[in-house]
Order: structure tokens, then sequence, then C-alpha cells
């Protein structure tokens, strides 16, 4: 046996796992969507089924961050909150967090001139 034949097995396999997984989902949201139709009636508000019309589709609200911890400290106002995620999201990606040789190649990367179309 080759290591291609293997390959092609293997992309065989996953073409069919994912056939079927596609298949399984169309017939949930199918389901989905009739069990909801067919509940449809003069209680139903326009509010609750323009909503799952909306998730139907794929809609879905913004979501809100309402809070933020900060040394145990709940952190509600949001120039705060933003100055909790700039510190948050600056110590992720400062140098102090990567070895030696990547910050290295890292320096080196940068002072590679791009060229003008880019």
């Amino acid at each position: 046996m080759f290591s291609g034949d293997i390959q092609s097995i293997h992309q065989i396999a996953f073409q069919r796992a994912k056939s079927i997984a596609w298949w399984a989902r169309r017939k949930s949201e199918r389901e989905h969507w009739i069990k909801f139709v067919s509940g449809i009636n003069s209680s139903v508000t326009a509010k609750y089924m323009w909503e799952n019309v909306r998730r139907a589709c794929g809609i879905y609200p913004e979501k809100r961050i309402s809070c933020l911890r900060k040394n145990g400290q709940e952190v509600r106002n949001i120039s705060e909150m933003v100055d909790v995620l700039a510190e948050a999201f600056a110590s992720i990606c400062s140098a102090s967090n990567y070895t030696e040789p990547f910050l290295t190649h890292k320096n080196r990367m940068e002072r590679i001139k791009l060229p003008d179309y880019l």
C-alpha cells in the first residue's frame, strides 16, 4: 500500500463524513423550521416570530460585554473596560512572552522593507 493510497482513503472518508454532517445539519434546520412554522398562531407575538426567523437565517443579536474583572474588582465603566482590555492585550503581546530565538527572527523580519505596492 502506498502513502498516496492512504491519503486518498482518508480524503474519501473525510468527504463522506463532511457530507453526512451537512445532511444532518440541514435535516435539523428543516425540522426546526417546520416545528416553528406549525407553532405560529394568533397568540405568537411578532417579536418572538421575527427573532426566530432571524435566528433561522443566521442573524444573531450583538452581544455586549457588561462587566470585566480586574484584580477581583468589577469594572463597568466603558472607558475603564477599554483600559483593562488594552492592558491585557499589551501584556499578551509583550516581548517578554516570546523566546529569544523568536524575537531575533521577528526583529530581523521587521527590518525588511516591503515593496510599495503592498
